[in-house]
């Protein structure tokens, strides 16, 4: 991963934990400095992050020179973006500019401020002239000050490595032949799950709960059963590892309806997206 990427250590271990706790995954990550040739869709994944040059350089084969400049164009305009190579064996995060995520990072940074503010400010308390009485409730105050800007960055921080981990489960669902909760409307799949959001979702990870985000049991046994090489992989693997094969044979035999509204929001502007950034 990239020198200041946002899927740190802790961001992969939290994945882990959540996998093997939650979900029953028995997964280890290991970093190098080249991706492993004996990938294989089940055993051996890679993860990597590439940023906008990178990834359109990487296809470079499939785009003519006037459309990859316009691809770079379009990855600049959306938030960073992680994609299931299911065919490749591997998950790419590409490196682009994130509102949602550059105001996570905003508040860290705002954070360390006001907590570095906040110990000066009770630093000078001490070293000042003023009554002992005076000094000890100032003192207090500021205490109670430096415990709340402590909190406040904690938070953060804690949300930031939460939407990471998210985001690395997300895509190692996809890899697994799990979709999107919003994809189908009588899946039994909803955006939320014990009062998180689903791990499938687009929703960020909250702070609530031990991991901020979760599955629905189905969900779990769907992606233990891959792993395994039970039936979600034997499918897969008869649909030579293409998703959107895979999904149209899910849909076909369980007779999944789409979710309308969100097919609406998100489809019309995901393909025309996706016409322009992904190779032909």
């Amino acid at each position: 991963m990239k020198k200041d990427s946002l899927y740190t250590k802790e961001a992969f271990e939290l994945a882990k934990d959540y996998l093997q706790s939650e979900a029953g995954i028995n997964i280890d990550f290991q970093f190098t400095e080249k991706i492993p040739k004996d990938l294989d869709h089940r055993t051996r994944l890679a993860i990597r992050e590439l940023t906008i040059d990178e990834y359109v350089d990487s296809e470079s084969g499939s785009y003519d020179p006037e459309s990859r400049e316009r691809a770079k164009e379009r990855w600049t305009e959306l938030g960073t973006q992680g994609l299931a190579r299911t065919k490749q064996s591997e998950i790419v995060f590409v490196q682009t500019k994130n509102k949602g995520l550059d105001i996570i990072n905003k508040y860290i940074n705002t954070g360390k401020r006001k907590l570095r503010n906040a110990q000066e400010k009770k630093k000078n308390i001490e070293n000042s002239d003023m009554p002992e009485g005076q000094k000890k409730i100032k003192i207090a105050f500021a205490d109670v000050d430096i415990v709340c800007c402590r909190r406040d960055l904690e938070d953060a921080e804690k949300k930031l490595t939460r939407n990471a981990a998210k985001r690395l489960v997300h895509e190692i669902g996809h890899i697994a032949g799990l979709w999107h909760s919003h994809e189908w409307r009588n899946d039994g799949i909803e955006d939320m799950v014990n009062g998180v959001p689903n791990v499938m979702s687009y929703n960020d990870a909250v702070l609530k709960g031990r991991y901020g985000f979760d599955m629905a049991e189905s969900q779990k046994a769907h992606m233990r059963a891959y792993f395994e090489g039970g039936k979600p992989f034997q499918d897969m693997k008869r649909c030579g590892f293409d998703f959107v094969r895979y999904l149209d044979e899910i849909k076909r035999q369980r007779n999944y309806k789409p979710d309308i509204k969100t097919k609406i929001q998100h489809y019309e502007k995901m393909k025309e997206l996706m016409e322009e950034l992904l190779p032909r």
